[in-house]
């Protein structure tokens, strides 16, 4: 869905930024019961009707292609050189996968949201006016349309649009949680590469987790209002052709109990299937970091 993969694609370009603040590592709500089997299968459900298993195909090339500039621009303050881009593309196709995003997202789905709540918001998708979302969503995907939303942001973008129009913009914006969901994930992502990468780093350049979370929060204001700028054009790019009525009841569903619980749990689930990818990269990487630093063979 674009609220996670739309933000993320402004998010990747800048060169996985350092960052870091623990918020979505945190444990998540404890619930009664376990999930049910049923749960888990209304949560797939709810993956497929929402088109986020579409979106999510798209979201590791991004990351790639992310990963491959900073090398090539320096960007990572690690000493590879370009010849050593192809088997870094190739750790990165292994870890970074739609597969285990979809996983991800759909675990703390089932973890979070109880049946009622699921078939909520399953009965919202499967309606003319989900549906209506949905397809907006991929048909409008920054991550596959890049030049076609550059060029409308350049022609018309958000300040082209009424004030009602731009103020349900920002109010869908706040629903979605989207500016924070950008940065929490990148955010989960770069610290797990940092601290799979600290153990092949000379002793005088590794940090702390603590000493990174403390390094990076300076940073977090600066970056949050950068994104919401970027989220709130991305959003108002998706939905250009969608009426006021039909983007006030997609916020109205967003901040109902059940909403709110999906959005945290897709946002949460993101974030960790980033960090857990990121932390395989990171595990990869350590074998050529070491060489490139002289202390491997």
């Amino acid at each position: 869905m674009i609220k996670r993969t739309g933000y993320l694609s402004s998010v990747t370009g800048m060169s996985l930024a350092f960052l870091l603040s623990f918020q979505t590592l945190d444990a998540v709500s404890s619930v009664d019961e376990p999930p049910s089997v049923a749960s888990f299968e209304a949560a797939n459900e709810l993956v497929q009707l929402s088109g986020m298993s579409d979106q999510l195909q798209s979201l590791p090339d991004a990351v790639i292609a992310s990963f491959e500039q900073s090398i090539r621009s320096g960007g990572l303050d690690l000493p590879f050189k370009d010849e050593d881009i192809p088997y870094l593309k190739s750790s990165l196709t292994r870890v970074f996968n739609s597969e285990r995003l979809q996983l991800a997202v759909q675990e703390q789905l089932n973890t979070e949201l109880d049946e009622q709540q699921l078939s909520q918001l399953t009965r919202f998708y499967r309606s003319a006016r989900g549906q209506e979302i949905r397809d907006a969503e991929i048909a409008n995907s920054i991550l596959r349309h890049r030049e076609r939303f550059s060029h409308w942001h350049e022609t018309l973008g958000l300040r082209s649009l009424s004030e009602t129009r731009q103020q349900a913009i920002r109010d869908l914006e706040r629903a979605l949680q989207a500016t924070d969901a950008a940065v929490d994930t990148l955010i989960s992502m770069q610290v797990a590469l940092q601290l799979g990468l600290t153990p092949a780093l000379p002793l005088d350049q590794q940090r702390s987790a603590r000493q990174l979370i403390n390094a990076a929060q300076a940073h977090r204001p600066a970056l949050t209002r950068a994104y919401q700028e970027s989220s709130l054009e991305s959003i108002a790019f998706v939905y250009q052709q969608q009426s006021l009525d039909t983007l006030r009841a997609f916020a109205a569903i967003l901040k109902t109990p059940a909403g709110r619980k999906y959005v945290h749990a897709t946002n949460r689930g993101l974030s960790h299937g980033m960090l857990d990818a990121a932390e395989a990269l990171g595990e990869s990487m350590k074998p050529l970091l070491l060489r490139r630093l002289g202390q491997g063979v």
